[in-house]
């Protein structure tokens, strides 16, 4: 008895079965669409691939440059370190010179003053 109650159960589902066949077979074109648009865009996906492959190299290229650039710094910087107590040094000889600039200035400007009296 028990497995034919089970029998008329399916037996009774079969009609919801065939009513939803025909809207599965209405899906299966646009799947197969999917399934061919995602095909096709396989290529360009590889093709960006490459193109990033591509450039690596020249990104690898541009970091040596950078780490080149960055060493030739480091090398000047002894240089640099050794000319600031020549800088120093003479900070003092600029600064005893300030009063002599100021007077040459004054004194042109008299000259000045004078040529366009005479003038």
């Amino acid at each position: 008895l028990e497995v034919v109650i089970k029998i008329l159960e399916v037996v009774d589902k079969i009609p919801e079965v065939i009513v939803k066949i025909p809207k599965v077979v209405v899906k299966i074109p646009e799947v197969v669409d999917k399934i061919i648009e995602v095909i096709i865009k396989i290529p360009k996906v590889v093709d960006k691939i490459l193109e990033v492959v591509i450039k690596i190299p020249e990104v690898v290229d541009k970091l040596l440059e950078v780490v080149i650039k960055i060493l030739e710094v480091v090398d000047k910087i002894p240089e640099v370190i050794v000319k600031i107590p020549k800088v120093v040094v003479k900070i003092p000889e600029v600064v005893d010179k300030i009063p002599e600039a100021i007077k040459t200035a004054e004194n042109v400007t008299k000259i000045q003053e004078e040529v366009v009296r005479i003038l």
